[in-house]
Formats: structure tokens, sequence, C-alpha cells
């Protein structure tokens, strides 16, 4: 089933283009920002989603000004397409088969997108929202009926965070990348890495993140949105391949299912969250290949 992703990013911020896992990575400059697409198998005649910035430190669409910093002292963030014409862009894409991933970190930004897939109709395709930093109770609920991937990025939340508590109100700050109110709506979550956007890209990083919820410094972020290290592993595993349409035979350990797998040094469950990044990876495993070993 081909896929489309389409984001937009600061060409300061863009020297290195994402990783990606498909097939073909084609990307080009236009402007101040760079467009990047990935693609599944030859794209059909469609034209590229779009994407609210995303930027390490600001860049966000909010309904709210962000804090006063002295630099980015009235701004909200950038929105880079209008509703008419992003729901065009979509429905083209939609009905020529493709599933749709759309950056979005804002609540702004946020409510567009989902105003726009369920603009579209509902559909055997499930569409996604990369990022989904801070949505509202009302979003998640909504993602959920509409049965929206959220794939957002536990791992920000050490690597960014003190740029999170430097810009962002508190009452966003307390809702930023809210894991455990996203699971309890019932949206599929899928955590990432974003990688090459932060230093430390590690899954085991992420997991940590994901339940300690504290930055590079040790302060907490929204403690309330941590999740259990069973809810961690399944957003990296099965909903990782929800998300890319592949969970049919990948995601899990079960007959039938393709060995892809990776052994760690340690047992995940016993070990304590804060010495989750001491293990190590010691195999990985490719349909059933043994592809790495320390």
């Amino acid at each position: 089933m081909g896929f489309l992703l389409f984001f937009s990013t600061f060409a300061a911020l863009a020297q290195e283009l994402p990783h990606g896992y498909l097939q073909d990575v084609e990307a080009e400059r236009e402007e101040s920002y760079y467009e990047i697409f990935l693609f599944a198998e030859p794209p059909p005649k469609v034209k590229p989603l779009q994407d609210v910035i995303f930027n390490a430190e600001l860049s966000k669409e909010f309904k709210q000004r962000y804090r006063d910093s002295g630099f980015h002292a009235d701004t909200r963030g950038v929105l880079r397409f209008q509703f008419d014409e992003l729901l065009s862009l979509a429905r083209e894409a939609q009905d020529a088969g493709w599933r749709i991933a759309t950056h979005a970190i804002g609540d702004t930004a946020i409510d567009q997108v989902l105003r726009v897939y369920e603009a579209c109709g509902r559909s055997a395709l499930r569409h996604r929202i990369e990022h989904f930093g801070l949505p509202t109770a009302d979003h998640l609920a909504r993602a959920a009926r509409a049965g929206v991937i959220a794939a957002p990025q536990t791992v920000f939340v050490h690597a960014l965070g003190r740029n999170f508590r430097q810009y962002l109100p508190d009452a966003l700050l307390a809702r930023a990348y809210p894991v455990r109110a996203m699971l309890d709506a019932g949206v599929t979550v899928a955590l990432s890495s974003d990688a090459p956007v932060v230093e430390d890209d590690s899954p085991l990083r992420g997991m940590q993140a994901a339940l300690l919820r504290r930055d590079a410094d040790g302060e907490a972020i929204a403690l309330a949105e941590a999740i259990s290290i069973d809810e961690a592993l399944d957003a990296y595993t099965r909903g990782g391949a929800v998300a890319s349409g592949d969970d049919a035979d990948r995601g899990r350990l079960r007959p039938g299912m393709l060995a892809d797998l990776a052994v760690v040094s340690g047992d995940l469950r016993a070990t304590p969250p804060e010495a989750l990044t001491s293990l190590r990876v010691t195999q990985t495993w490719v349909g059933g290949q043994r592809m790495y070993q320390s």
C-alpha cells in the first residue's frame, strides 16, 4: 500500500535530511525550507501534503503565544497551509489510495489536520499525525473516533525539554506529548525517534523518557503523562507496525509473523527506568536472519 509523508523544516535546521525506512527518498529545496518526500512505491500523480513546521526551538502553531523569552515574545508559530488548500491535497491523496502522514505539533495545527481528515470521510486508509505534540482532550477524542494514528516522540522530553520549559506556557507544558492521555483516549500510538533531530535517537532512550518524563537536566515535564514499560514496548513495536501498515506480519513475536527482533543485554521489565539506557543491543534479527551481533 502506498504511503506519503510530507513535511517542511527551516533550512537552517535541515543540514541533514531525515532517515527513511522506505525505498526512495527525493528532496528538493524551495525558498526557506526543504520539502522531503518518502515513497514506498512509485508515487501517483498526487501533490505533496502539508506540515506545520517542526523546529527544535520554536515553530509550533499555537492558539496561545509562546512564553515571553525576550526574543519570541509575540508569536504563535507558523501555519503552512490554509484549510481548503490542505483538504484538496488530502482528498487527492486519499482518492489515489495513499495513506497520509501530516506533521502537526501545536494545537491550532492539530485541529486543522483533524478537520481535514474528518472532511475526507472515514475510509479503510488510516491516516497519521506526526508529532501530535500538544493535543487537547477534544483532539484526542476526535483522533480516536477517526482512527488516526499518532506518532509522537517521547525522546523529545529528554532532549528538548529545556526548550519546552523555556518557551511553552505552563498550560501547554502540562500536556506536552501526552502519551498517557493518547492511550487512555484509545488512540493508536507509534513512538518514534524522529532521527536525526536529536543526538540520542535510541529507542531505549525514548522508552526511558516515556516512563520518567524528565529532561536532560532532570526536570519533570508533565509527569502525569508517564506510561508503563509494557505500553512503551508496544508503542515501539506493534504500534510502529500499525503505523507503517505492516501489522499483518510484523510488530509482534507470534507464529507466522516475520522474525524481526532485537535482543538486549537485560530484562527491560526488570530494569529500573533510570538504568534502561545502560542496556545494550546484542543481536538484531530481520526476517529470521541474524544481521548484527555485538
